[in-house]
């Protein structure tokens, strides 16, 4: 049976229209409608009440509220009890807040991964926009992540046909260039742009085929998942290729796509290549480390492609106890801005941020 609500009534229920003074507002409702309605109304009224400063009768609505909700999932209000909503403390943020001390928002995610490494040890403020407010940046298309996740999935199933005996020449990749393209992170992009990233891989997949055809390790790993501990974080992450010697030794190589200039003058600090060997040797299946690491530069010129790294256990350490110190650092909320030309220069977050250096 269907019951007619009064919401001018505060809550009475009648039982045919004539009892509805013709003033009032008449809802003909089924019972769940009934409820949504009974609910929206208690809504409405606390919403006046606290904008009035009126809390106590704020809270008497919020209580009917949660009894509405109590009945929705219990359909009985028998045992219905507001005595654990009523016994909450102040928060303590209130008292700071008022005594002038803002409390800073922390990191509050469980895992981090080199790439949020790499951006707390650029500027620590863009850590905290990125990953403790969670900002997005106006342009959220990225080119390059496109570009190079591209080229990191042909030569992937590159290495694996060469696992199983079969290496492609340059036709083959290129054809697989052609098929696996996609717009899609070039959306805000112009043509131009996206052409031109498209035909920068083709020279930089012919300089993969010709190094890999004739490379004599032994690949023993592709886009190998890991995780470590620094502290009580789990470092998660991805080794792109990792190969054996004939002599039974580790290599690890990871494809870098762009950086025609990128200079690296001091290859044993990278915290990327450290953390692949913490993890190479963390792996049962390896169990140790390591002997070298490597960066390959895939579009720069053929004798300026490589960095390599003579792995140091000394120096895998020393990286082991950076990042600990800057896990510390982010669990004190310690995200005050490092200003450089270059790093604001590329920020996503610069329009925003006060410290923010300009040209």
């Amino acid at each position: 049976m269907d019951l007619i609500f009064d919401i001018m009534s505060s809550g009475n229920y009648l039982n045919n229209k004539a009892e509805i003074d013709k003033n009032h507002k008449v809802v003909c409702a089924g019972r769940d409608d009934l409820h949504d309605l009974i609910e929206d109304e208690k809504i409405e009224q606390a919403i006046r009440h606290l904008s009035s400063n009126q809390y106590a009768s704020a809270i008497q609505k919020i209580v009917d509220l949660s009894k509405i909700e109590y009945f929705q999932k219990n359909k009985t209000t028998e045992g219905f009890s507001a005595e654990t909503l009523l016994q909450k403390d102040p928060s303590r943020e209130i008292d700071e807040s008022l005594n002038g001390t803002i409390t800073k928002l922390g990191f509050t995610k469980r895992n981090l991964s080199f790439t949020k490494f790499d951006e707390y040890e650029k500027c620590p403020k863009m850590f905290w926009y990125k990953h403790v407010l969670n900002a997005l940046p106006e342009n959220q298309e990225a080119p390059a992540l496109s570009k190079g996740s591209t080229f990191h999935e042909i030569v992937e199933e590159s290495a694996k046909r060469q696992q199983e005996g079969q290496i492609d020449n340059a036709d083959v990749l290129l054809k697989s260039l052609e098929s696996k393209w996609t717009s899609e992170g070039y959306l805000t992009q112009s043509i131009q742009k996206e052409n031109q990233d498209k035909e920068s891989l083709k020279p930089a997949l012919k300089s993969y085929q010709k190094w890999s055809s004739t490379n004599p390790n032994r690949i023993v790993g592709l886009e190998i998942p890991f995780t470590i501990h620094i502290g009580d974080y789990p470092i998660d992450g991805f080794i792109d290729r990792l190969e054996q010697t004939p002599e039974g030794e580790y290599v690890v190589v990871d494809y870098k796509t762009g950086g025609k200039n990128k200079k690296i003058n001091k290859i044993w600090e990278s915290l990327q290549l450290n953390i692949y060997c913490m993890a190479v040797k963390e792996k049962k299946e390896f169990g140790k480390l390591p002997k070298k690491a490597m960066f390959f530069y895939v579009e720069k010129p053929e004798n300026e492609q490589f960095f390599v790294y003579d792995v140091d256990p000394t120096q895998v350490e020393a990286a082991r106890k950076k990042l600990e110190d800057y896990v510390k650092a982010i669990r004190s909320k310690e995200f005050d801005a490092k200003p450089e030309m270059f790093t604001c220069k590329f920020c996503s977050y610069a329009d925003i941020c006060d410290d923010a250096l300009e040209e």
